[in-house]
C-alpha cells in the first residue's frame, strides 16, 4: 500500500509486526468476549469479502460460550464502498445505533 514511501518497511511495517504480531485477526477474535460488529463491502479489493465472512464464522464458532453477540453486515458491490467508503453508507448510523443498543442490553 505505502511501500513506495522511503523507509516504510523499517519505520512502519517491522515495528508493527514486532510489537503487535502479524495481523492474525482470526486468532485474536477467539479471545474477544464483548459484542463484535463486522462491516464488510463485497467489493473490497484490499481484504477480500470471503476473508471477512470467514472471520465472522470463526468468531461465531470459536469464542467462549459466555461471549456476547457477533454481528456481520455486508454491503453490496453496487454501492462501490470498496475498502474505504462504508462510512458513506446512509444506513450506517442506524446499524451502529442498533449494535450499541443491543450491546448495552447485554447482547
Amino acid at each position: 500500500v505505502l511501500n513506495w514511501v522511503p523507509y516504510f518497511e523499517w519505520s512502519v511495517l517491522e515495528p508493527t509486526l514486532n510489537n503487535c504480531g502479524a495481523f492474525e485477526s482470526d486468532e485474536h477474535i477467539t479471545h474477544i468476549t464483548t459484542p463484535i460488529l463486522i462491516l464488510h463491502a463485497m467489493d473490497d479489493q484490499v481484504i477480500p469479502f470471503h476473508l471477512g465472512h470467514a472471520l465472522y464464522q470463526k468468531a461465531l464458532l470459536s469464542r467462549p460460550s459466555h461471549s456476547s453477540s457477533v454481528t456481520f453486515v455486508a454491503f453490496e458491490e453496487k454501492f462501490q464502498y470498496n475498502h474505504r467508503y462504508i462510512c458513506r453508507a446512509p444506513e450506517l448510523p442506524d446499524i451502529v445505533k442498533k449494535f450499541v443498543s443491543e450491546a448495552l442490553k447485554g447482547g
